[in-house]
Order: C-alpha cells, then structure tokens, then sequence
C-alpha cells in the first residue's frame, strides 16, 4: 500500500470508498424522546455522515455532514434529520 498522495487514483478511489448497507438497523427503529438521545444522534453521524449521494435529475453531488444533525420534536414523531451540502456550494 502506498500512502494516498503517491497512489495512482483508482487505488485512492478503493481504498477511501465506504460499503453503504441501506438497511434500517434496529436502534434506528427505536423512538427518540423529547430531549432528543446523544448516543443515537452520535450513532446516526457515523452511519451517515460523510455518504454522497447522487440527485438522478440534476447529477448533483450532496454530502451528508459529519458533524452535524437538526432534532425535530414532533408530538409522537421526534427525529433527527441530516444535513446535505452541496460539493459546489
């Protein structure tokens, strides 16, 4: 293995591309109380941050952020929504 910046490019590529399984997992299932849960917010930025993903109709490129997330309390429906930057912006 080459360090990074003296490998050819389609080395960087295999070696810096993530597997995404696009399962929900069980603790994803899990209601999150009215304070919203450090532990799952924490868990969801690691499953998460970091993915790109594709727009079909645009071909534009979102990252999701690593290090942030919006907690929405709804009444019997609080979440965690993701950030996406656009790799443009």
């Amino acid at each position: 293995c080459l360090p990074l910046d003296c490998a050819h490019g389609d080395e960087v590529v295999q070696r810096t591309t993530q597997v995404f399984r696009g399962w929900l997992e069980d603790w994803e299932q899990e209601s999150v109380g009215p304070k919203g849960c450090p532990i799952f917010e924490r868990r969801i930025l690691k499953k998460y941050g970091g993915l790109n993903f594709v727009d079909p109709v645009e071909g534009k490129v979102f990252s999701v952020h690593q290090d942030r997330t919006s907690f929405q309390k709804k009444k019997g429906a609080n979440s965690y929504e993701m950030f996406c930057i656009l790799d443009d912006f």
